[in-house]
């Protein structure tokens, strides 16, 4: 969200409202926000309770590893991209990676992989305050008048 406010758009923390979306255009268009800090595996896209059919509906942006962050939307899913499991609708990340070749849809940002377990084995999942922490740290002041929320 801070990263988007800082380019001028518009836009805000919506999750807490919403199953669809986690940040809010002025257009009420919604944008969903998953990461992944491994390089490889599938991307949980939707949780769902047992067999409920339940689809991909909001253009997500995926913040990956080694890549940066990817835009994709369930129009751009090809046969085999999506896998159901008992609990979740997932995407394969070769899809995201195919989303990733049309510079459009690419914003690349050095992002690290995630520490071994025995360095984070400690740690809690607490992203915002994290995200803030690190703005706090290395006095990213743009970004930090972004934040709001």
């Amino acid at each position: 969200m801070a990263l988007l406010r800082s380019t001028g758009i518009e836009i805000s923390a919506y999750g807490a409202e919403s199953v669809a979306g986690d940040l809010i255009l002025l257009d009420l268009k919604m944008f969903s926000v998953k990461s992944s800090f491994t390089s490889s595996g599938s991307i949980r896209l939707v949780n769902t309770m047992g067999d409920s059919v339940t689809n991909w509906t909001t253009a997500t942006l995926f913040v990956l590893a080694n890549v940066g962050i990817v835009y994709g939307d369930p129009l751009m899913v090809v046969e085999g991209d999506l896998n159901r499991t008992s609990d979740a609708l997932t995407l394969r990340r070769s899809a995201v990676t195919r989303f990733a070749e049309n510079d459009t849809n690419l914003v690349p940002m050095d992002i690290p992989l995630k520490p071994p377990k025995e360095v984070t084995r400690f740690s809690q999942k607490v992203s915002f305050p994290a995200a803030k922490g690190i703005m706090d740290e290395l006095n990213l002041t743009h970004l930090l008048d972004h934040l709001g929320d």
